[in-house]
């Protein structure tokens, strides 16, 4: 039963695979004018190769950035509250364990994401970069081994499909 399960992941993995077409194509153009660190989708790329050779003008990778800043500012204000948690119920708000809870919870998520260990504004800004360039980004939030702290990682585009 475990070999079926395997073959017909594997099946639809391929079929997914099949069904991006040319947008592989797209993100290696785009990511060669504008984001050469991200070149990959298509062409091998070997670890610590020029990415640059075919890169005329730095104009793309600077608005690119500058729009990047522009979308992660608006996302996540610097100074202001960019989240909240609230109870799924209305009502359930209005007790005060819950209203104390909730408070609570949010001072220990504004120190885990304010945590520099936690790395959020790197992933963010990285994340924003690809989103603006490729029109998606993964950010992963995990767990740091044996602490108890939040971690934000940007991923790969292409280590995502």
């Amino acid at each position: 039963m475990a070999e079926t399960r395997v073959t017909e992941l594997i099946q639809r993995w391929k079929r997914q695979q099949q069904a991006r077409g040319q947008w592989p194509h797209h993100w290696e153009d785009l990511a060669r004018v504008m984001l050469s660190r991200r070149l990959g989708f298509v062409t091998d790329v070997q670890p610590g190769a020029r990415r640059v050779d075919e890169l005329f003008d730095g104009t793309a990778m600077q608005e690119a950035r500058r729009l990047a800043n522009v979308v992660g500012g608006m996302l996540r204000p610097e100074g202001e509250r960019w989240r909240t948690i609230r109870a799924a119920d209305d009502a359930d708000e209005r007790t005060d364990e819950v209203k104390d809870w909730l408070a609570d919870t949010d001072e220990r998520m504004d120190e885990a994401f304010d945590s520099p260990r936690a790395r959020l504004r790197q992933a963010t800004g990285e994340v924003d970069l690809d989103l603006v360039v490729l029109g998606t980004g993964v950010v992963f939030v995990g767990e740091v081994v044996g602490r108890s702290q939040l971690l934000f990682q940007s991923v790969y585009l292409n280590d995502a499909l």
